[in-house]
């Protein structure tokens, strides 16, 4: 964390498929363009092992970028079923709906580790 900054972090509620999912926004700095959201790629909350994305979301936001962390469906505060990482396709695109509603500057980025795992997923099919 950058000494001085604290990131401002408010609750979120949001749909997917019919159930309330909770997140976590931790605001960069006004007006920017920039937002993350934060997959948690196995059976784990929002928090993460050791509070590491907590941690992370805080690091990004003191350097201005708008996190997104939230519990799937079945996981943590969020209602509904749970689902393996590969079924997370309507959770995943509700978080990025409700932060670019929540910060209507911010695009989306995927990271790595969904972008692998979509474009793994996009070559199976192509090669099916």
């Amino acid at each position: 964390m950058i000494a001085g900054a604290f990131p401002s972090e408010r609750p979120l509620t949001f749909e997917a498929a019919g159930d309330t999912l909770l997140g976590v926004v931790h605001d960069g700095a006004a007006g920017t363009d920039v937002g993350v959201v934060i997959v948690v790629g196995g059976p784990q909350v929002r928090t993460g092992s050791h509070r590491q994305f907590v941690h992370t979301a805080r690091h990004l936001a003191a350097l201005g970028v708008t996190t997104l962390r939230f519990d799937v469906r079945g996981m943590g505060d969020s209602t509904g079923d749970l689902r393996s990482f590969e079924a997370l396709g309507d959770d995943i695109g509700a978080a990025i709906d409700a932060l670019l509603r929540a910060r209507p500057a911010c695009g989306a980025s995927w990271g790595p580790v969904a972008t692998a795992r979509v474009g793994r997923t996009a070559l199976s099919a192509r090669s099916a």
